[in-house]
């Protein structure tokens, strides 16, 4: 009994040895045959690699004194990753077995896999892969191939979401809540708040959207003929990466969800956020998701929302609404328009409100030392964004404010005042009389009178033409409105100018009516290249700005030399600033038929919320399509140059450039280029 045991035990070693050594010449084969999949370059270059790039310049020229790195190749991944998304991943969350609250959507938030569990290999294409439609063509079609998730077209086909035809999905422009198309959904909104010609844009004073729930990212799609620019938001959930589809579409997106953390944008960055039938209990946890868009909401900005709970009748659905309006009433939002089944909140312009609420009212306002631009990891709060004391008119404000007065002049020139440029304001024609006297408020950015008279909408874009409307109308012999005890003496004498005269404007008008310094933007496109009012947040001058946009014009023009033997106008569609700063790429980038992802790096200086003032979009990430551009020392690009081949990538051109404003020493303008490539897989796919 004994032995026969002992001859079983043998027998398994036999059997475990044997499968080792199978296990161990397959490996050895494998290795053999895919030699060149193999990295050849030492544990010291790789570590000088790494820390050049996480690094500063130390690193990187240490790296620069070895010449020997070799690279053939890097290993390609399992043709089932070609769509990984390694800190979203929801397999290899799974896998990390972290304890996730499901129900406040905790698993679709970023959880990076430990170094151990990271893939250090190239990502396939998927099967049959090819070239992505060019835009305009792509936002209503593209390859079914490119993103292999048909299932969606059938789950959404009364939706007209999509629609498989051949070897293509079609976007009709149908939404959950818009089947019969975005464009007719987009406008009956800007009908409800009145806005001319049924535009959304209003002129110019709507430009940034999120957009909740996105979907694939139709009602983004169809803004972009508006001259307005949609994040459009949504988790990598059941319906799997939808935003995939909007991106192969050519439409701006990212991958995000309402969960615990506060999303990846500055406060104050967007002028409308909508949700159209987005499943988002908005009531949960003190109301804490509204609250979160209500920070990212500028001052008078508006929330368009399409549920149910807005029009039906059923006691759950009601039951809902009269939460949801509490909840909304209590943050000081206001109905601007309600029609069938869509509801359009606006959020106060000032402070006002918030102090008149009875002490202890819920939700309360945030600390005073509760920084509302940290985005980065930062959990959400439960509590109201207020805006600050030095961005809210009052007695301490006025101390900041010019008064210029005029007679006999039919053009008003404002001069310069501090970090303000000089503006030429176009007398009104209401106004008739010669000896009128003008008081101009200069506390922010002034620009052209006329469209104040145009609409009866005044959204944050056009509260400072108020000021100045105001003051063209009334005479300095009507003090009755002055604001008393506050003077200005010297009110250019060469004018004949009344030496006592007060401030043109009643107080209260001022709180009413004046924003916070992330308002009282100029209108789409002007706001491009109008100094940011949150400059002064970072202790920058508007020359320095401006010196910045006219440095990464010229810049950005010989990229685009550099890339013209590759490319045609409608190569390029999605592109990435890995170093956005204040945006200044991307604004040189204004008349290509192009848009551009802006990421601030989450350790730097948060310049994002001057990307948003500036009618840009843009994420903080911590580092980490078609075409890279490298601008760096020759040494660096060189070293660079040697992994390229690896990486399946091909050099476009190379060229030295002048030292400029901003650079010191000459640099190297490398591009590159991502060539197509397959596995065998792919092959067989495609064929």
């Amino acid at each position: 009994m004994t032995r026969g045991r002992a001859d079983g035990a043998q027998n398994k070693r036999v059997v475990w040895i044997l499968f080792a050594v199978i296990s161990v010449g397959f490996i050895y084969a494998y290795t053999r045959k895919s030699g060149s999949s193999a990295i050849e370059y030492g544990s010291k270059s790789l570590r000088k690699l790494g820390s050049s790039y996480l690094g500063g310049e130390e690193d990187a020229d240490a790296g620069d004194e070895d010449d020997s790195v070799l690279v053939k190749s890097f290993p390609v991944c399992d043709d089932r990753l070609s769509e990984l998304i390694p800190c979203l991943d929801r397999n290899l969350i799974y896998q990390t077995r972290l304890k996730l609250d499901l129900s406040v959507m905790e698993h679709y938030e970023r959880h990076c896999p430990q170094p151990e569990r990271r893939y250090n290999c190239m990502i396939p294409p998927p099967p049959g892969y090819n070239i992505p439609i060019k835009w305009p063509k792509s936002r209503d079609q593209v390859w079914k191939a490119n993103i292999p998730h048909t299932h969606l077209a059938a789950e959404k086909s009364d939706q007209n979401w999509m629609v498989v035809k051949g070897d293509k999905i079609i976007f009709p422009g149908g939404g959950t809540h818009f089947h019969y198309g975005a464009d007719k959904y987009i406008a009956s909104i800007a009908n409800m708040l009145g806005f001319p010609n049924n535009i959304l844009n209003n002129g110019g004073n709507i430009r940034t959207v999120l957009d909740v729930g996105c979907g694939v990212a139709s009602f983004g799609g169809y803004l972009l003929s508006s001259d307005i620019i949609a994040m459009s938001l949504a988790p990598n959930d059941v319906h799997q990466n939808q935003i995939q589809f909007a991106l192969e579409r050519g439409i701006p997106a990212y991958l995000g969800v309402l969960g615990t953390k506060r999303l990846p944008y500055p406060s104050r960055s967007f002028e409308l956020a909508h949700c159209s039938r987005c499943r988002i209990d908005w009531l949960q946890r003190d109301g804490i998701l509204l609250l979160e868009l209500d920070r990212l909401l500028r001052p008078g900005g508006y929330f368009a929302y399409s549920s149910p709970e807005a029009y039906a009748q059923d006691e759950e659905d009601l039951r809902i609404w009269r939460e949801m309006s509490a909840l909304v009433e209590r943050m000081c939002w206001k109905i601007a328009a309600k029609r069938n089944q869509t509801v359009i909140w606006v959020k106060p312009l000032t402070n006002d409100c918030y102090m008149e609420r009875e002490p202890g009212t819920q939700p309360p306002l945030c600390r005073s030392n509760s920084d509302p631009d940290a985005v980065w990891g930062v959990p959400m709060e439960a509590c109201i964004t207020p805006y600050s004391d030095r961005e809210s008119i009052g007695p301490l404000l006025l101390v900041e404010i010019l008064a210029l007065c005029f007679y006999h002049l039919k053009d008003y020139t404002i001069k310069r005042n501090t970090h303000l440029k000089d503006y030429t304001i176009k007398r009104n024609t209401q106004i008739q009389k010669e000896q009128t006297g003008l008081c101009f408020l200069l506390s922010l950015p002034l620009l052209s009178v006329s469209d104040i008279l145009k609409s009866e909408q005044r959204t944050a874009g056009e509260l400072h033409y108020l000021h100045i409307y105001m003051c063209e109308m009334a005479e300095p012999s009507r003090l009755s409105c002055y604001l008393p005890g506050v003077k200005f003496a010297n009110c250019l004498a060469q004018h004949n100018p009344i030496e006592d005269l007060v401030l043109n404007f009643p107080l209260t008008f001022l709180v009413e009516h004046h924003k916070s310094r992330g308002s009282g933007l100029a209108p789409w496109p002007s706001r491009l290249t109008s100094a940011p009012p949150r400059l002064v947040d970072f202790g920058y001058s508007s020359e320095k700005f401006e010196k910045d946009t006219e440095v990464w014009q010229q810049r950005v023009e010989a990229y685009w030399n550099i890339l013209n033997p590759k490319i045609k106008p409608d190569t390029v569609r999605n592109v990435m600033d890995m170093k956005a700063n204040m945006g200044s790429f991307a604004a040189a980038l204004r008349n290509k038929d192009v848009w551009v992802m802006n990421v601030v790096p989450e350790d730097g200086p948060n310049t994002l919320k001057l990307i948003y003032d500036r009618g840009l979009i843009g994420t903080v990430h911590s580092w980490p399509k078609g075409f890279i551009i490298v601008r760096d020392k020759k040494s660096t690009v060189e070293f660079i140059k040697k992994y390229l081949s690896a990486l399946h990538w091909e050099e476009v051109g190379t060229e030295d450039v002048e030292p400029d404003s901003e650079r010191d020493e000459a640099d190297t303008v490398l591009v590159i280029q991502k060539k197509l490539w397959l596995t065998s897989e792919s092959l067989r796919g495609s064929e």
